[in-house]
């Protein structure tokens, strides 16, 4: 089981799919929407232009990687050899590959007509990346910590990754303190970092915390002597 393998049947199955082109058209089509009507004053979201775009490609990544969950539930086939660290990182290709697909949708239309500056572009990419590192680990986490197998985890429980990356910490942002803290753990829609980035930076490393915690997480999950894949091969 080659990676390019696992990446060209991922592109295949998303290309292929009506249902993918149509949420990429709506996704490239809202940046142009949005940008115009805050500009006339139409809409009633206060945030700036960069915010909002980052809320579409957050929305776009959740998107794919819930599609790349529905494609983890039919490879089967293409991860039956593989265990451990090497299953972990197949898995986490199919639920990235599409991501990137429909996140980089509405990054794709705001570059083609030159609406950011190359700073603004850069911060875009940080916190893209920071994004689809946090729910792709999430993801992981959700389907290796359930029993049995992780494809039959991932089809008994879809929808507790928009509800751990978008509802809670929405109810959770307006509550105590440390309730906001909990929504930072899981929210997957960071503030746009000041630029320049720093990667070793206080602010860059905190920020980081949760993603590396939750993919420790699944790293522990997915070898320990007790998951499913570790028992089945022990057979």
């Amino acid at each position: 089981m080659a990676t390019t393998q696992i990446l060209r049947w991922a592109f295949r199955s998303v290309l292929r799919h009506p249902a993918p082109w149509l949420l990429c058209a709506l996704l490239v089509a809202a940046w142009p929407t949005l940008a115009t009507l805050t500009n006339l004053s139409l809409t009633t979201n206060r945030g700036s232009l960069p915010g909002m775009l980052q809320q579409l490609v957050s929305l776009g990544l959740l998107a794919g990687v819930l599609w790349g969950q529905a494609l983890a539930t039919r490879a089967d086939w293409l991860l039956a050899r593989a265990v451990g660290l090497r299953r972990l990182w197949a898995e986490a290709l199919l639920m990235a590959t599409p991501a990137l697909v429909f996140g980089l949708a509405p990054v794709a239309s705001v570059i083609a007509a030159g609406g950011l500056p190359k700073s603004a572009v850069t911060e875009l990419a940080a916190t893209t990346l920071g994004s689809l590192l946090h729910l792709v680990a999430l993801a992981l986490v959700i389907g290796h910590g359930s029993a049995g197998s992780f494809t039959r985890s991932l089809r008994r429980s879809w929808w507790t990754l928009p509800v751990l990356v978008w509802v809670i910490p929405t109810w959770l942002s307006g509550t105590h303190e440390a309730g906001a803290h909990l929504a930072g753990w899981l929210d997957v829609r960071p503030s746009i970092a000041p630029f320049p980035l720093r990667p070793f930076g206080a602010t860059e490393i905190a920020a980081s915390l949760p993603t590396v915690a939750w993919a420790l997480v699944a790293i522990l999950l997915a070898t320990a002597p007790f998951s499913h894949h570790a028992l089945r091969r022990s057979r």
